[in-house]
């Protein structure tokens, strides 16, 4: 568990706490090893991948995929899986209980779709404090401008921080029952 995560034991997985297969990354191991794939997910469980016409077989979990293709406006192709559950396109499928779906099907969620207010605020600063090479601590001072970056966009993003700071230091305020 990471710093700052609490557990409770109904919450619901996320996009990026669940292993997926990524279209993108297949094609290009589709293009350099033919039709059988071997490869890792991010869990480090072994897939095998047979892949046939319009449709891959995962060894593993028994379940057949099908695949669309759609072509780029200069040339070449796109390829597409075919959720097996509600037929949509998508480019990723999600893991959840040895079946592979797309990420509305198993109702999944991103993790920012999970923040209250306090972790949208914190997230948002820090985002900014990013663009301006500081440090995540927000008690240390934003002093130096990044080489390369206009005075004008050095100063917009420093009262942007401010802003967002002081909206995340009201949101934590209100949340401890504290008047500012």
């Amino acid at each position: 568990m990471a710093k700052g995560e609490w557990y409770r034991w109904n919450k619901k997985p996320t996009v990026e706490n669940v292993p997926k297969l990524d279209m993108r990354q297949l094609n290009s191991a589709l293009k350099r090893h033919g039709t059988l794939i071997v490869g890792m997910l991010e869990n480090r469980s072994v897939y095998q991948i047979l892949v046939e016409d319009d449709s891959f077989k995962l060894a593993s979990h028994n379940q057949s995929i099908k695949i669309s293709r759609t072509s780029c406006n200069y040339g070449g192709e796109r390829l597409w899986f075919i959720c097996p559950n509600c037929t949509r396109k998508c480019a990723l499928l999600y893991d959840l209980g040895g079946i592979y779906n797309c990420r509305k099907c198993h109702g999944l969620r991103y993790q920012s779709q999970c923040e209250n207010e306090i972790d949208l605020a914190l997230r948002k600063v820090r985002k900014i404090r990013s663009a301006l090479y500081a440090s995540h601590d927000l008690s240390e001072p934003i002093c130096q401008k990044p080489m390369g970056m206009h005075w004008r966009t050095f100063e917009r993003l420093k009262a942007s921080e401010n802003k967002a700071n002081m909206s995340c230091l009201a949101a934590m305020a209100e949340n401890l029952g504290m008047t500012v």
